[in-house]
C-alpha cells in the first residue's frame, strides 16, 4: 500500500514500483522534468520512506469508543442487522510485534465483500464486482463528515448524515435499512447516540478533540463520588465521564481527566 500510494499519489519510485507513470502518458514530458534517478525514495540505512510509512501506520492506535459499552443504541445497532456486517470484535492475528499481536479491537467490520446493489460504484476491482463493496469499518466514524464510498451523504448534522447513509443502503444492506425505517424516533436518536461514541474520547462532550473547561462545566453536575444515588447508565451524558465503568464519575475519573485536561 505504501509503494503503490508513493509513486501514484507522490510520484516516488521505490523498489517495489520501479517505473514512472508519465503525466498522461506522455513520455517526453517526463523525460523534461524527471531528472531524478530511480527508485527516487529516500532510504536511510535499512529503511526507505515506506517504510517509516508502513510503521506509522501500522502502530496507530485505535479510535476511541467513549461509553466503552452497554449503551441501549448498541443493542438497537445488532437487532437491526447493522452488526451483521459491521462486526464489533476481532482478535489480531499473531505477528512479529508483540504489541500488535493477540489484541482485541472493535473496527465494527467483518472486512468482507458484499453485494450492495445501487449503492455500488460501478468499479470492478480484483474479486470485487460492479455492485460489491468491502463492509466499511466504523470506528471513528463520529469524526468523520461524510458517509459512504464516495461522500454523498454529507451536508447535514452528524444523526441527518448517519440517516442518509443507512437509507442508501441497498442490496444485501436492504433489510437493516428497511429495519431502521421501521424505528421510533427514539430508537433511532439511541442509535445514533451509540455511533456517536465511535471515535469519541473520554471527557470530549463537545467532541472537538479538546479536554477543557467548557467540557469540565458539562461534566461537573455528573460528579457524584463513588456509589452514587443514582447510578451513572452508559446512555447518560455523564458516562463519558466514567473511565473505569463502574457506574458512577468519582475522584478516581477526576484524576483521568486531570492528565486529560488540554485548557
Amino acid at each position: 500500500f505504501s509503494a503503490d500510494a508513493s509513486l501514484n499519489e507522490l510520484g516516488l519510485t521505490n523498489r517495489f514500483l520501479t517505473a514512472e507513470n508519465a503525466p498522461g502518458g506522455n513520455l517526453t514530458t517526463l523525460a523534461n522534468f524527471d531528472n531524478a534517478a530511480d527508485p527516487e525514495d529516500s532510504t536511510i540505512p535499512g529503511q526507505g520512506r515506506i517504510d517509516r510509512q508502513t510503521d506509522f501506520q501500522r502502530l496507530l492506535a485505535p479510535p476511541p469508543q467513549t461509553p466503552q459499552s452497554g449503551m441501549t443504541g448498541e443493542a438497537i445497532f445488532t437487532a437491526i442487522g447493522c452488526a451483521d456486517c459491521h462486526v464489533r470484535d476481532w482478535t489480531t492475528a499473531t505477528v512479529a510485534e508483540p504489541a500488535l499481536s493477540g489484541i482485541a479491537i472493535r473496527p465494527y467490520s467483518d472486512f468482507l465483500l458484499h453485494d450492495m446493489g445501487s449503492l455500488g460504484d460501478g468499479i470492478v476491482g480484483g474479486d470485487a464486482s460492479e455492485t460489491e463493496m468491502m463492509t466499511r469499518p466504523l470506528w471513528g466514524i463520529s469524526l468523520r463528515q461524510g458517509f459512504l464510498h464516495d461522500g454523498r451523504a454529507t451536508g447535514g448534522t452528524f444523526e441527518q448524515n448517519v440517516a442518509s447513509a443507512i437509507g442508501s443502503h441497498a442490496g444485501e444492506g436492504a433489510t437493516a435499512a428497511a429495519a431502521y425505517d421501521a424505528l421510533s424516533v427514539t430508537e433511532q436518536d439511541q442509535l445514533h447516540a451509540f455511533l456517536g461514541s465511535l471515535g469519541r474520547s473520554d471527557f470530549d462532550l463537545e467532541h472537538d478533540n479538546r479536554v477543557d473547561f467548557f467540557d469540565w462545566a458539562f461534566l461537573e453536575p455528573s460528579f457524584t463520588g463513588p456509589a452514587p444515588a443514582v447510578p451513572l447508565s452508559p446512555d447518560d451524558e455523564g458516562a463519558i465521564g466514567d473511565v473505569d465503568q463502574d457506574e458512577d464519575f468519582d475522584l478516581h475519573d477526576f484524576l483521568v481527566l486531570q492528565r486529560a485536561f488540554t485548557g
